[in-house]
């Protein structure tokens, strides 16, 4: 999958709205003519009220890079934030890009007791990661539960960071005297070096805690795949249960930034997650999890069928030899000769169902490709075509069926370079 910095590099209008954003951050003082505000309510809880149940031992979690809480239509509308918010119903939040008292979004707008206050959750806390235009910018937490706020902790950034550590009070869930860690941060946009260095910083601090459950959410400004993404799963599990959780720009999502991790140490159990439908409300999508103490744990994540398999390839440039696509590897690929109408196929072994396909391309991708399947790899049937492909990662899904070879053939190319480029070929 592209990383966040590949993603800005070859979509030209985001670079563009990036840069003016980055140059705004940074060297500007004024409002942004285009931003409108729309004043919140001002009733407390007036778009949700929240009781809190003891009906499970579900934690209710959702990270959301919240954009100022300015929507795709440059509109600060933090009632419609608080909506994206409260559609899932959660327990505690993770905000990044969080402003208060600044004259972009109204002088006296302190955005994480607004938000508290739409949402019903009682408790709140800010984290500055700077001072900017007139009042301060960084990242809040949202509680059902009572928090104690343990540090604001900086950490290194182009832009200047910060993580947000709290102790929660979830004695209604799980008794008397119970708390969880809850850490909410916003890794630097621009260097992995500083993201890196950020994950050190945290863990350091981390460690001088006594032993608590723990969750650590936000945008991390990595895809899944990158040396940051890495490094956080030396400490912290990820989990996706089978998904690609792609949370950013919120019209047409392409890439995953923003995460929701649990310790290694604790016997957390994610029993679901998902990217919240909303479109509007941030550039971000929100990204939403429940997790459970003690919980029986769910279904294993499912296996690639075609791991290690023996494959087939029309052609093939130099060294990137086609078992390179199916080994597993990220660091290795397939490249094909160069013509439009190059394939691969793998063979399974024997007749297995199946129901997706995921293909992670280079650089040279496949704007338009066939998946198909057959059983004696002679006879082919089609069961998806990409017409419009843009390279990364895709995630190919289709009504079951049963096959033993499973092929992508190309029909049209993309990108840069010759013929086809992938690093993985899964089948799922």
């Amino acid at each position: 999958m592209k990383n966040v910095t590949y993603y800005l590099k070859n979509n030209f209008i985001f670079l563009a709205s990036y840069i003016l954003i980055v140059f705004f951050f940074i060297g500007c003082n004024k409002d942004n003519p285009n931003i409108k505000i729309l004043q919140p309510s001002k009733q407390a809880n007036s778009l949700n009220s929240y009781q809190i149940s003891t009906a499970g031992v579900a934690l209710r979690v959702m990270a959301f890079n919240i954009h100022h809480g300015a929507g795709m239509d440059n509109v600060i509308d933090l009632n419609r934030t608080a909506q994206a918010i409260t559609s899932q119903n959660p327990d505690i939040v993770a905000l990044n890009e969080v402003d208060k008292n600044t004259t972009r979004s109204g002088s006296t707008v302190d955005q994480a007791a607004t938000l508290a206050s739409l949402t019903g959750m009682q408790y709140y806390s800010f984290g500055r990661a700077i001072y900017y235009a007139g009042g301060e910018y960084g990242n809040a937490i949202l509680s059902k539960y009572p928090i104690t706020v343990l540090q604001n902790l900086p950490i290194p950034g182009e832009e200047a960071r910060a993580a947000l550590f709290v102790n929660v009070d979830v004695s209604t869930l799980y008794g008397t005297g119970k708390a969880v860690y809850f850490i909410a941060t916003h890794l630097d946009a621009v260097n992995e070096s500083n993201r890196i260095q950020s994950v050190t910083d945290i863990e350091n601090y981390f460690k001088t805690l006594p032993f608590k459950p723990s969750i650590f959410a936000g945008d991390m400004n990595a895809t899944p795949t990158t040396a940051t993404i890495t490094e956080i799963k030396k400490y912290w599990k990820l989990e996706n249960l089978g998904q690609t959780l792609l949370t950013l720009p919120a019209d047409v999502p392409t890439a995953q930034a923003d995460y929701i991790f649990f310790r290694q140490t604790t016997d957390w159990t994610m029993t679901s997650i998902l990217v919240v439908n909303n479109s509007v409300a941030s550039d971000h999508r929100p990204l939403f999890s429940t997790l459970e103490l003690g919980a029986t744990a769910p279904p294993a994540p499912p296996v690639n069928l075609a791991l290690n398999k023996p494959v087939t390839v029309s052609s093939t440039s130099g060294t990137y030899v086609g078992p390179n696509a199916v080994d597993g590897n990220t660091a290795t690929r397939w490249t094909s000769g160069g013509a439009a109408t190059d394939w691969i196929y793998v063979d399974l072994g024997s007749q297995q169902s199946i129901k997706n396909v995921n293909l992670n391309w280079d650089v040279a991708f496949a704007k338009g490709y066939k998946i198909q399947i057959s059983n004696d790899a002679l006879t082919w049937t089609t069961v998806s075509t990409v017409k419009n492909g843009n390279g990364g990662f895709d995630d190919i899904t289709f009504t079951p069926v049963s096959t033993r070879y499973v092929k992508m053939q190309g029909t049209q190319r993309g990108g840069t370079g010759t013929g086809y480029s992938l690093w993985e070929f899964q089948v799922f």
